[in-house]
């Protein structure tokens, strides 16, 4: 091997590690949750700002070096420009110096990790290595909430979350595990849930498929203590889906499918038997039902003046929920809500970016789209290769928005901007002719 190739696969490998370690910290931290960190006036330096600065560096580094084999396009422009007006409008809008340093994190994450994922994806060993970490990730979250569903308290980062996140007095208990709270961790596991199913289809050796398995029953049952029906149902429709598309392409792994299926349901039985009453509470109470339902309703009854006051620029990052609770503050004020969201992607990008950023951002999403479909249109990519949970994981994010504000919850934003950035690495790679194989050592 040429010294020049061995130089650049070892900064590769670097970066590689780098974006693990950032993404990593970021679901096994609940740093959004949290006040920790360096507090400068109104500004904190919390534990994801300090890794964002040792890792960066060497990523952006990989990238410099690599950037003839990113190929700009039209998805990049769209990215970019996107991006750019989000930055640029929130700063203008900004009433803070906590939302300008929000504001301009969004921005370098989201061109960072896209970008470094879209380049080190490009060998399969380092496709290989993503796919089976945020698996083993998402497998060790998923542990920790099944075990604080039962205790009923998340007992390692207590502590840190109280002073921003208010527990009601309630009879049910939800887990958040290591995100800090119920809604994160619901929609990290409808993004993550899909690796590990992939793993376990892949898998060769029977002890590597039984712990994948394992994997993602635990991610079912993780799911399920979150009680967080927004994150069931897409984990239910496109799970649905993906049994139906597998069995299509790969008609003789029944067995494998139809095994995975009784086992997550059998699990999920078991688990609701053994916490019948907790689940029960937790969806039917009355105190559930307000939680869950009225306020959203009143959030998305409200939203429209806002966004008509704000039609085409809209009110800035991180400014909707606020600008909607103020329309009646006093309503907000009586449902003891401190922190108020819309809980709705696409009605946040249009209360906050106004008409312009809303179609910008669609546009992004739908090339995204498109970098998918020419993946499974192709006659080079292998059929079963590491889009297609990544594909699932980005849709079930954006089917979580429709109740949730997906795109703005820090982790569920670098996943699916990772997401974004491997799939077009992986379009780029087939772009060129070449195969997007799954073993560890293959060539990209």
């Amino acid at each position: 091997m040429k010294s020049g190739t061995r130089e650049r696969n070892h900064l590769e490998s670097v970066a590689l590690v780098s974006l693990l370690v950032l993404v990593g910290g970021t679901l096994l931290y609940p740093d959004t949750f949290t006040s920790a960190g360096i507090h400068l006036a109104s500004l904190r330096l919390g534990v994801l700002a300090l890794l964002f600065i040792v890792t960066a560096p060497q990523v952006l580094a990989c990238v410099w070096i690599n950037r003839n084999r990113l190929n700009p396009g039209v998805l990049d422009t769209a990215l970019v420009v996107t991006l750019a007006y989000f930055l640029l409008r929130g700063l203008i809008a900004a009433r803070e110096p906590n939302i300008v340093g929000l504001t301009g994190a969004y921005f370098l994450y989201a061109l960072l990790l896209f970008y470094g994922f879209a380049i080190v994806v490009q060998r399969g060993v380092s496709r290989r290595v993503v796919a089976v970490t945020l698996a083993l990730i998402a497998f060790a979250i998923s542990l920790y909430a099944i075990v604080e569903f039962f205790v009923g308290e998340n007992f390692v980062f207590m502590e840190l979350i109280k002073d921003k996140i208010t527990l009601p007095s309630r009879a049910y208990h939800r887990s958040g595990s290591a995100l800090g709270h119920p809604v994160a961790l619901g929609i990290f596991l409808v993004q993550a849930a899909p690796l590990a199913v992939f793993l376990y289809a892949k898998a060769k050796d029977y002890r590597a498929r039984i712990f994948w398995l394992a994997a993602a029953i635990a991610a079912a049952l993780a799911l399920e203590a979150t009680l967080t029906k927004g994150s069931w149902i897409p984990a239910a429709s496109l799970g649905v889906l993906a049994a139906c598309w597998y069995l299509r392409r790969q008609p003789a792994s029944r067995r494998t499918v139809l095994v995975l299926i009784l086992s997550v349901t059998a699990a999920a039985a078991l688990f609701t038997a053994a916490s019948y009453r907790n689940i029960y509470d937790g969806i039917f109470s009355q105190n559930r039902q307000t939680e869950s339902i009225a306020f959203r309703q009143y959030m998305w009854s409200t939203s429209p003046d806002v966004i008509r006051n704000n039609l085409f620029f809209g009110v800035g990052m991180w400014e909707g929920g606020s600008a909607v609770a103020g329309v009646d503050s006093e309503a907000v004020a009586g449902r003891g809500i401190q922190h108020p969201t819309i809980d709705n992607t696409y009605i946040s990008l249009l209360v906050e970016e106004g008409v312009t950023g809303f179609f910008l951002m669609i546009i992004t999403i739908l090339l995204i789209g498109f970098e998918v479909w020419r993946l499974a249109r192709s006659k080079i990519a292998t059929k079963s290769d590491l889009y297609i949970p990544l594909a699932f994981g980005a849709a079930a994010l954006l089917i979580n928005g429709m109740t949730a504000d997906t795109l703005l919850i820090w982790p569920a934003m670098v996943l699916f901007w990772s997401y974004a950035g491997m799939l077009h690495g992986m379009a780029m790679v087939n772009r060129r002719g070449e195969k997007l194989l799954f073993e560890a050592g293959a060539s990209a």
